[in-house]
């Protein structure tokens, strides 16, 4: 999930800390736990969504090529 969290924050990072984005999305900026909230959610929805289902293809064919039937 690390790697997640590494890729997600600097985008939505933008969008609360930006001053000419966050002006247009919010009246007051948002607080930095709210901040790590989203992009924790963020990054486990990445992990999950993403990242599992690749491993899980690599990890059959690396399987089919070590171990054929």
């Amino acid at each position: 999930i690390s790697f997640a969290i590494y890729i997600i924050h600097a985008p939505i990072g933008q969008l609360f800390y930006k001053k000419v984005i966050a002006k247009q999305l919010w009246t007051t900026p948002p607080s930095f736990i709210t901040y790590c909230l989203v992009v924790l959610a963020a990054s486990v929805l990445l992990y999950h969504f993403v990242e599992l289902p690749g491993q899980r293809f690599f990890k059959e064919k690396l399987k089919k090529k070590l171990f054929p039937k």
